[in-house]
């Protein structure tokens, strides 16, 4: 099964998003230590201002608005649910 956002594949979004989460981290962490499950704000302790610099980043790659989705930081708790929503969003199959 091949999940997409606009045409790139599930595996190449998990790299972006955990690459844009290192990024914000300031590479404080290795990206090998970033799992699936791993919890965006209590494993790696994002706060909000961290998150929404992550969100704009994601918007910034995809051309996306997620202004409009009050369940954004629900959906951002761990690596994979976060991958999963901008699938669902975008389209991905």
């Amino acid at each position: 099964m091949e999940n997409s956002v606009r045409g790139k594949d599930m595996e190449t979004t998990r790299d972006k998003v955990i690459r844009m989460i290192l990024e914000e981290m300031d590479s404080k962490i290795e990206a090998s230590e970033i799992q699936d499950d791993t919890n965006l704000f209590e494993d790696l302790e994002i706060d909000s201002i961290a998150a929404l610099d992550i969100v704009s980043k994601v918007e910034e790659e995809w051309g996306i608005s997620l202004t409009d989705y009050p369940e954004l930081l629900d959906e951002m708790e761990t690596v994979s649910s976060f991958v999963t929503f901008l699938e669902n969003l975008c389209g991905g199959e």
